[in-house]
């Protein structure tokens, strides 16, 4: 694959991405936050059975693959979910976007321990000041400032554990699809591994919490994208996207995932968007564009 094309699905993803959170605002209508949390294993799930057995493989990865796999179903199908869900039962909406927004960084020096290549001074002097915009942009877009809620701290630390989840399997998912294994069956694996733990979290709750009217159409609409390209397509696009432009660089690609959701609120929501957050935007890309351009 070229770099072109890496950087496109790569956009893709992001795009896809930031469409996640007002996709989960839209299906919270209609379905309980825990099934718009782990529920959406089912659509995916089925998904991923019907492609694996289309294209005649296996419905478990191979030996030689089978660990990698779990790192990504335990990193963005199962505990980003569940972590990132328990988390913001305490915290507000602008901190955890403070710690959303060191992901892209994190991802990057976590890649560093899986012996990918060091990167010139100069991209952590962009990756930085990214990252610094990404904040920015978290506090202009929270209505309550940050750290003022008195939130409990284990808040911070179930989220932090999500984000360090989140870029072990985004690392994971590269590495395989560097070595030569589809994009599309390693997500789909993961997916197909996740069903055994999240299908009876999703049962019991909906014993608990029935569905007694049927969902709006934005709220259908909304659960199946989380569902379908935010835990499906979405990491095929983002795994291809890491295994061809490289871990430490694309990783600074989802410093522009933010941007995608503001559009998206605007668009979908109606929120408004305040000069601040298009100046931390601006920054962002600023960024983006110039740790791309680094070697």
């Amino acid at each position: 694959m070229s770099q072109a094309r890496g950087y496109a699905y790569g956009l893709i993803a992001m795009f896809g991405f930031g469409a996640t959170f007002v996709a989960i605002a839209l299906a919270k209508e209609s379905f309980d936050p825990t099934i718009v949390g782990v529920g959406r294993i089912v659509p995916a799930g089925i998904g991923a059975i019907i492609g694996l057995k289309l294209a005649g493989q296996k419905l478990l990865p191979p030996r030689e693959a089978f660990k990698w796999v779990a790192v990504i179903a335990g990193g963005i199908i199962i505990g980003f979910p569940i972590f990132s869900t328990f988390a913001m039962q305490t915290l507000p909406a602008g901190d955890a976007g403070l710690i959303v927004a060191v992901g892209p960084v994190l991802t990057a020096v976590t890649a560093l321990f899986y012996g990918h290549a060091r990167p010139r001074n100069a991209f952590w002097v962009a990756a930085a000041i990214g990252t610094v915009g990404a904040i920015a942009f978290a506090v202009t877009r929270s209505g309550h400032g940050v750290f003022s809620g008195g939130s409990s701290i284990w808040g911070y630390v179930l989220m932090a554990i999500a984000m360090l989840l989140s870029a072990n399997a985004n690392i994971a998912g590269a590495t395989l699809v560097k070595r030569g294994f589809n994009a599309f069956f390693v997500i789909m694996w993961a997916i197909v591994i996740s069903i055994p733990v999240l299908l009876p979290i999703t049962i019991v709750d909906l014993i608990a919490h029935p569905i007694v009217a049927a969902p709006s159409i934005p709220a259908l609409a909304g659960f199946l994208w989380a569902s379908l390209f935010s835990i499906f397509l979405g990491h095929y696009f983002w795994n291809s996207a890491l295994a061809t432009i490289g871990v430490v660089k694309a990783s600074q690609l989802q410093l522009i995932q933010p941007i995608f959701t503001m559009v998206f609120a605007l668009w979908v929501l109606a929120e408004p968007i305040s000069p601040l957050t298009l100046i931390a935007a601006a920054v962002i890309i600023g960024s983006v564009a110039i740790s791309q351009r680094l070697k």
